[in-house]
């Protein structure tokens, strides 16, 4: 993940924010809960590299429209945190996480970022419903993994 993000975002941010996500998803995969400390640390990590790379281009618009979409990005995963019974504190912060590569190469990276993810657990959830033939509570379905998937796009696409 941290190569291909690298390769195809043209930010040297990727390789930290996607060896992270790919961690971070795997945590929340097998046991349905990631290290803060580790989220906190690649935060700090990604966005000095992503603040170096704004200073090294001159770049401060590009740096403040990176902050301005982050901004509506975690305004409104909170809100759906506080409206729906299947969206966790950890997915508001692991969302917020692996947007800030996507962020800074686009506001509409970001929306294809979001947009795969959704589709990526929507389809997880379809496929443990026709496996099991009983509806899926959407507190079972980690949502790290499909982020992986949207994050992928976003920063290939994007």
């Amino acid at each position: 993940m941290a190569v291909v993000g690298t390769l195809t975002a043209g930010s040297f941010a990727a390789a930290p924010a996607g060896a992270a996500l790919a961690y971070l998803a795997l945590s929340d995969l097998a046991i349905r809960r990631f290290s803060l400390r580790l989220l906190g640390g690649a935060t700090v990590t990604v966005c000095a590299v992503i603040g170096a790379e704004a200073i090294g281009r001159g770049a401060t618009r590009r740096l403040v429209d990176w902050l301005l979409t982050l901004s509506a990005l975690i305004v409104v995963a909170t809100l759906a945190w506080f409206a729906t019974k299947g969206v966790s504190f950890g997915d508001v912060l692991l969302v917020s996480f692996a947007a800030l590569v996507p962020a800074w190469m686009s506001p509409a990276a970001v929306a294809l970022m979001v947009g795969s993810a959704f589709v990526a657990a929507g389809s997880m959830v379809l496929a443990r419903r026709l496996r099991s033939g009983a509806a899926v509570h959407a507190e079972a379905v980690a949502f790290g993994p499909a982020l992986v998937v949207g994050w992928l796009v976003g920063v290939s696409v994007g």
